[in-house]
This record gives C-alpha cells, sequence and structure tokens, in this order.
C-alpha cells in the first residue's frame, strides 16, 4: 500500500471520529448544559454537522492528495 493511500485511510477514520465524537457531544451536551432540544431537532442538527464535516472533508480532497501525492 503506498504512503497516501495509508494517509488517505488515517485521514478518513479522523474524520469519522471527529463525526461521531461530535454526535455523541451534541447528545450529551443537550442534557447536561440544558439546551433544551426536542430529539426531532437534534437529530437535524446532528445530521447538518454531520454533512458538514463531510462534504468539507470531501471538497478538500483534492488539495490533500495534491500535498501528499
Amino acid at each position: 500500500m503506498s504512503n497516501q493511500a495509508k494517509i488517505m485511510g488515517e485521514l478518513t477514520q479522523t474524520v469519522r471520529f471527529i463525526v461521531e465524537r461530535l454526535k455523541s457531544d451534541l447528545v450529551e451536551g443537550n442534557t447536561s448544559q440544558d439546551l433544551n432540544l426536542d430529539e426531532d431537532t437534534l437529530r437535524k442538527v446532528i445530521f447538518v454537522v454531520e454533512s458538514s464535516v463531510q462534504d468539507s472533508y470531501n471538497r478538500s480532497m483534492d488539495n490533500i492528495l495534491s500535498a501528499i501525492g
């Protein structure tokens, strides 16, 4: 496996970890920090955050590949 493939694999896993952590923190913060979001609103917020992070990662892919390639 090339270094580029290894780096991209690790980067993809890191982005997935960030998304999962964000989702978990939003759920936890909803109760511990009194955000008072109902379940449907919380689900929508999580969807927007997850989509935004994934879209940002996908848009930056060419720049990342150029930098390591």
